[in-house]
């Protein structure tokens, strides 16, 4: 994907103006070296997922769940995405991959350190849709709250907010419901779960709108 150039390099480098963790914990344990690699596994798996793309997100999580030296809980999540074939388990999986991310890198004090994410790229509204999607989801993984807020922030979709149209209406108003439910949370749970349903109302946007075109 397009964006991996520029959020790989922004997302996993240690910074010394990285945001404040949404919670904090001592360093109990040493990093992982065959952890390196695997956020975009991780990634792919939930732009897939937003897209309703079922197979290239049950690809991706079968890749991470392959890597060598991933956590026992990390690798049971991403082989519960594999087998899901509905969007609703398939969100749900992601956001557990997401809380078992956050979660080790809470408990060990490691993992990617954001940094230069105080503004968003891309020339058209579609890229910055995609690339605010992709800070929200560096936020909730890593975890730091502002990038996460900031994510969400900026990610509304690129469609017309004026329009009548039933369908797109509802999945208008489904999106920013879990939107500002994610915004609200306090607990990483409530914030994982808030971004299953984000991911669903995406997926449904997508469909709705011929994202990506059949």
């Amino acid at each position: 994907m397009w964006v991996w150039g520029w959020v790989l390099a922004s997302a996993s480098e240690p910074d010394a103006t990285e945001a404040t963790p949404v919670e904090s914990a001592p360093p109990t344990a040493t990093p992982v070296p065959a952890m390196r690699g695997h956020f975009e596994k991780a990634t792919t798996a939930m732009l897939a997922t937003a897209l309703g793309q079922m197979k290239e997100a049950s690809d991706a999580a079968r890749a991470l769940a392959d890597t060598s030296g991933v956590p026992p809980t990390l690798a049971e999540a991403a082989t519960e995405l594999q087998r899901c074939g509905r969007l609703p388990c398939a969100t749900e999986r992601v956001a557990a991959m997401a809380r078992t991310c956050a979660e080790c890198h809470l408990e060990t004090g490691h993992g990617p350190r954001p940094r230069n994410l105080t503004s968003l790229p891309g020339a058209t509204a579609r890229e910055r849709h995609m690339y605010a999607a992709t800070f929200a989801w560096v936020g909730l993984v890593t975890p730091k709250q502002p990038l996460f807020l900031f994510g969400l922030a900026n990610v509304v979709p690129p469609v017309d907010s004026t329009s009548t149209d039933k369908h797109l209406v509802e999945v208008r108003d489904t999106f920013r419901a879990a939107q500002q439910a994610a915004v609200t949370a306090e607990t990483l749970e409530a914030r994982s779960d808030a971004f299953a349903h984000l991911l669903e109302a995406c997926a449904g946007c997508h469909d709705l709108m011929g994202v990506p075109a059949k």
